[in-house]
């Protein structure tokens, strides 16, 4: 257990005084934990710790039963009350626990929302389950290729994860775009994002189709059932290279893959030229009230 834990404390076990230990279930459900502070004084700790102590008293069963071939261990979101440092020490744990893969004595499957945890899985041995169907990220099953889940598992972080479990998806170059969408989309089109499931993927760059292979077949056609935008500057493309991006992650029906260019050098530029006379009223006016006298 203390493989779990943030840090070394003494643990203490101890049993709720009650009536029926004759099963082995309501034995553990008698089991608490609590840890000594400096003080010497006991503090019980939340539902955090005890989910880590039922998952460790499993993990100690399963470890011993050295004669079973199937050994498999189902774990439903470990995330739950558990702290973003605890997660990924959780998930570090079973990484050590399993070794190599081919010394593994059983396989564990963990269902999660956590984009901690997502992001610290490789690409390969992740499912994505929407619309009742579980859709395989591992090489052959996606448009990915060896280089691409070297890539991605540098680069898809935290802060990208969340594309694991959005209904709709917007791939953006920077935090310019990141920021100004959903302002855009909820005073001009009334349209909150975050309220039908669209999350907006920052990919620091212009790794578009690396990202959008995650969601393709290898022959570039659309697999899992998730609408993808991509939005990019046009910088000094001609019209060749957009034609090649497009030709990568925009495909056939359902048609639920498309790029959207700026007309512009950037969208930035695209956004002051279609606001101009906007954008130097506010100005003009800003001016005029902090000149007033």
């Amino acid at each position: 257990l203390d493989k779990l834990l943030l840090e070394r404390k003494n643990i203490v076990l101890k049993f709720i005084p009650g009536k029926d230990y004759s099963l082995f279930k309501n034995l553990l459900k008698k089991l608490n934990l609590l840890f000594e502070g400096d003080s010497g004084k006991e503090g019980k700790q939340g539902l955090g710790y005890q989910n880590l102590l039922f998952m460790a008293a499993e993990l100690l069963l399963l470890s011993r039963e050295e004669n079973n071939p199937s050994r498999t261990l189902i774990i439903e979101e470990p995330e739950a009350h558990l702290h973003p440092q605890h997660q990924i020490k959780f998930l570090k744990f079973i990484k050590d626990l399993l070794g190599p893969t081919e010394s593994k004595f059983f396989q564990v499957f963990i269902s999660t929302h956590s984009p901690n945890l997502s992001s610290q899985i490789p690409l390969e041995n992740i499912f994505i389950c929407t619309k009742n169907q579980a859709f395989s990220l591992r090489e052959g099953e996606t448009a990915l290729e060896k280089e691409d889940y070297e890539f991605l598992y540098k680069f898809l972080d935290v802060t990208k994860a969340d594309l694991f479990f959005a209904r709709g998806l917007i791939f953006v170059e920077g935090i310019s775009e990141q920021l100004i969408l959903p302002v855009i989309s909820k005073e001009i089109s009334r349209f909150l994002l975050e309220e039908h499931g669209v999350s907006i993927i920052n990919v620091s760059g212009k790794s578009f189709v690396r990202f959008a292979k995650i969601f393709k077949d290898s022959k570039l056609n659309e697999r899992i059932p998730i609408p993808i935008s991509c939005i990019r500057d046009r910088d000094k493309d001609n019209d060749e290279n957009i034609a090649k991006l497009k030709e990568h992650i925009e495909s056939s029906a359902p048609d639920c893959h498309r790029v959207f260019v700026s007309e512009k050098y950037n969208l930035e530029k695209s956004f002051i030229s279609a606001n101009k006379g906007l954008i130097l009223e506010a100005i003009t006016l800003t001016y005029k009230e902090c000149n007033r006298e």
